[in-house]
């Protein structure tokens, strides 16, 4: 991972929230962003601004987020959005919750489940067995709990089930699982992906 240390997370859901919080630890200079004025967001931007981290709510600072070395995208900020196609054409790297999550995981036993539909119940089968046959195991990714979320707890040794989807893993450029599994695939969210 050489992507520099001034980074924009945009979106502060629950990954985008997550991810802002660990980058700072690992001394990212980050800038937060959601153009959203829920409660929760503002909370979270509230938060955020608590722990020295830059962020602002109801607005995209475009001018601010290009000026970053790479920019943590929510799974919910689509490609079609005139921000997004500023950031691709000025070439700065836009790198997914998970993929970030993926260079700073201690652990190699990543086992990741995607697919048009299953996912969760794969997923939580497939956790559910592992801590039965005697297995420290972390569940996580889309079934919940950010995996970048996850990241201090999780030891060498653990297993880390992932729930991943397309969104999620739009924007992903090195993380490969041990295991994957591509459960299914069919037509779902074409006015995102807009064909198969």
């Amino acid at each position: 991972m050489q992507h520099g240390k001034k980074v924009s997370v945009l979106g502060l859901g629950k990954s985008g929230y997550a991810g802002a919080l660990f980058l700072k630890t690992q001394g990212f200079e980050v800038f937060a962003s959601d153009q959203g004025d829920s409660e929760s967001v503002r909370e979270r931007v509230r938060i955020l601004r608590q722990k020295g981290i830059e962020a602002e709510n109801g607005v995209h600072s475009a001018e601010r987020i290009l000026q970053s070395d790479w920019i943590l995208i929510s799974p919910g900020i689509s490609s079609q959005t005139p921000l997004y196609r500023q950031i691709k054409a000025r070439r700065i790297p836009l790198i997914s919750e998970i993929e970030a999550a993926s260079w700073y995981c201690p652990s190699q036993n990543i086992i990741g489940v995607t697919g048009t539909s299953g996912k969760t119940t794969v997923t939580t089968l497939l956790a559910r067995l592992l801590q039965k046959s005697g297995k420290s195991v972390i569940c996580c990714g889309n079934i919940g709990t950010p995996w970048i979320a996850e990241i201090p707890k999780i030891n060498k040794d653990d297993f880390v089930v992932l729930e991943l989807s397309s969104f999620q893993l739009q924007n992903c450029e090195t993380f490969h699982p041990k295991v994957g599994v591509l459960l299914n695939l069919s037509p779902n969210h074409q006015d995102w992906h807009r064909d198969m």
